[in-house]
């Protein structure tokens, strides 16, 4: 166990913590645990969120606290609810900013922070490393996601003296300007502080009706891919989307995902007409939702509001028999509609060529 330990700061990443721990024995984050857990790959891997039950326990067991504390420290109990069990190993995890590793170097910026926040706490927080957290609610200013002199991504177990110092410049990151955006912050905050309920609570209130934060979820992640994909063709039905880089959420930088969160707050957040008619003027139909395969109950209504759209390809075909088995299968309520509607859709496609 470890002779010195410093306090953890409220809702502190664990890695921020072990680097701060390291600094406090007085070495960098490299040689204290290359030193006390020498065969425990921490820094060439995103720790926080792919972290193995047995290599927690030896951090526990270094740090002299529980397993739980550790576990609660990480990105793991986020992965539950963001996209079930299950999902949170492979390099790109729904939600969660990637960190592009690639031995020591994160190729990808990752890691956020409140310049203000930093300064009152020298320590980086969990929700800081979500993909729809782009300002903080307590100083109501947009987070950064790279050193404000030389552009480095934040990765604090790399500063020899302080998390708080860019690794690359030297720079102190709670010396960073606040960076201005078109976007209100008050419009993104409002949409971020709904889903991080979600994430903490596992429910979702969407229209009066409470549902699954990972049914929630994984339909709004459909809804983004076919408005990022949709804009090409209708892009006055959402502008904010026009010159945005085409990578997934959790690979663009935090500049940009300031759009993204507004329009989720301005149209799929919004009542169920709101949501439909922006459905309709991107041009969508209910054939290009049949890819993914069973789709969450919430999103149903507004996908049976739209036009049937051209027959799927031959993989959606599979998707549709699966989907169709799954429902027969579950008997959900008013699964009788959605199998004849499903079918329905199938054929008025495939004949409408």
């Amino acid at each position: 166990m470890v002779a010195l330990k410093p306090e953890p700061i409220g809702d502190e990443l664990l890695t921020s913590y072990l680097a701060r721990t390291a600094h406090l024995h007085g070495l960098n984050a490299y040689r204290f645990f290359a030193f006390h857990l020498p065969d425990l790959p921490i820094w060439n891997r995103d720790f926080d969120r792919t972290a193995s039950s047995e290599g927690l326990k030896r951090v526990a067991a270094l740090l002299g606290v529980s397993e739980e504390e550790v576990v609660a420290m990480t990105l793991k109990p986020y992965a539950r609810h963001l996209a079930g069990d299950g999902t949170g190993d492979g390099a790109v995890q729904p939600w969660v900013n990637a960190a592009g590793i690639y031995h020591r170097v994160r190729r990808r910026h990752a890691l956020q922070f409140c310049p203000r926040c930093l300064q009152a706490e020298p320590a980086f927080k969990r929700f800081w490393r979500l993909s729809f957290v782009v300002a903080c609610d307590r100083h109501r200013c947009l987070l950064r996601d790279a050193c404000a002199v030389c552009g480095a991504p934040v990765v604090p177990h790399r500063a020899n003296v302080s998390i708080v110092g860019c690794y690359h410049c030297g720079s102190r990151l709670p010396k960073a300007p606040v960076e201005p955006h078109p976007f209100a912050v008050d419009q993104v905050l409002t949409v971020q502080s709904r889903l991080l309920d979600a994430v903490k609570s596992g429910v979702f209130d969407l229209r009066s009706t409470t549902i699954r934060a990972t049914e929630f979820f994984r339909g709004l992640r459909m809804l983004l891919l076919l408005a990022r994909e949709r804009i090409r063709f209708t892009p006055q039905a959402a502008p904010e989307l026009c010159g945005l880089p085409p990578y997934r959420l959790e690979l663009m930088r935090a500049y940009d995902r300031v759009a993204i969160i507004a329009l989720i707050g301005r149209h799929l957040l919004a009542d169920f007409d709101a949501l439909a008619a922006f459905l309709g003027n991107l041009g969508m139909t209910r054939a290009q939702f049949l890819r993914f395969g069973r789709l969450p109950d919430w999103l149903w209504d507004a996908v049976l509001s739209l036009p049937p759209g051209r027959a799927p390809r031959r993989s959606s075909a599979r998707s549709l028999q699966r989907e169709l088995v799954r429902i027969r299968a579950e008997r959900s309520p008013g699964w009788r509609d959605r199998h004849a509607q499903l079918l329905m859709d199938w054929v008025g496609a495939t004949h409408g060529r």
